[in-house]
């Protein structure tokens, strides 16, 4: 364990305690803000998350990765959506997952499964259509997997 001195920075504090950096928190606050998830109810994700898995902030083999935490609570408030308008679940019918890298994690997906999604929205009615796209959470998903125009132009 590093020892802190006043030479130390909160970089390394931040790994030493959390196993996470900087790049990692900033990412996290990035993706929590872009998708407008509260801190509160992603703190309530991340504990959860450790309840389940029985990992915590200090897991020095498995460090947290609090980037993959935020885009995966994102990817499922977006997935509850999409089902209840399409009847598509988006990660078992059409692959969609979130690739944990930390400050580098995304939400991963097969053209196949774009495709799935792109003609379920299309083949909803407009109002169901019309509550996905007013939807933020859902909105910003399918911006960063690059299909906001194709189902804008249904």
């Amino acid at each position: 364990m590093v020892k802190l001195s006043y030479e130390n920075s909160i970089e390394d504090l931040l790994v030493t305690i959390g196993n996470f950096g900087k790049a990692d928190l900033d990412k996290t606050v990035e993706i929590l803000k872009r998708y407008r998830i509260p801190t509160n109810d992603f703190a309530d994700y991340v504990e959860e998350f450790m309840e389940d898995t029985g990992m915590n902030l200090v897991n020095k083999g498995e460090p947290l990765d609090l980037c993959y935490l935020a885009y995966d609570q994102a990817l499922q408030l977006a997935r509850q959506h999409i089902e209840r308008y399409t009847g598509l679940d988006i990660m078992n019918d059409a692959d969609y997952t979130v690739y944990g890298d930390y400050f580098c994690s995304m939400i991963d997906y097969t053209e196949e499964g774009k495709e799935r999604l792109i003609v379920a929205v299309c083949e909803a009615d407009f109002e169901s259509r019309q509550d996905l796209l007013d939807n933020h959470i859902v909105r910003m998903f399918f911006d960063d997997v690059e299909i906001l125009e194709d189902v804008e132009e249904c």
